[in-house]
């Protein structure tokens, strides 16, 4: 906004780069979720000083969490959580398909090391280990292993 003396309102340049707020990230999680019809819980939604976390969980156990860092862009960053949350759902096809191939199965909770996804299964007396760069290459692993 440009004042009498035609310098710029910092106040108004700066509240238009917000950080998405708790309310605003429910929602996208759920209009996701909803539109793309699979069972998914929100848990929690931390708020840090440079983005935020979401830890949620299907009906198999724990998810990856979802992070996000603040862009300055709220566009951007909604369209980013709205693909992180697209990145849940096909996680959750990929569960949900393995449980139903291989009935009274364990998925491990999903973990990091080195830099590196990992996931797992486990139907006794076996267990299939899944890695990739991120949680839904190593979930695509760990389905290729065990669906074929």
């Amino acid at each position: 906004m440009v004042n009498a003396d035609n310098s710029c309102d910092s106040t108004w340049i700066t509240s238009a780069h917000l950080a998405l707020r708790p309310g605003t990230i429910e929602k996208i999680f759920t209009d996701c979720v909803m539109d793309l019809r699979r069972i998914l819980v929100l848990d929690s939604i931390d708020i840090q000083p440079n983005g935020f976390r979401i830890h949620s969980h299907d009906l198999h156990g724990q998810l990856p969490e979802i992070s996000i860092e603040n862009s300055g862009d709220t566009f951007q960053d909604k369209d980013r959580l709205g693909n992180e949350v697209c990145k849940l759902v096909a996680m959750v096809k990929l569960r949900d398909e393995m449980v139903r191939f291989l009935p009274g199965c364990r998925l491990l909770p999903p973990t990091s090391m080195d830099g590196r996804a990992i996931v797992g299964l486990q139907a006794k007396p076996r267990t299939w280990i899944g890695e990739g760069k991120d949680f839904l290459d190593a979930y695509h692993e760990l389905h290729r292993q065990v669906v074929g």
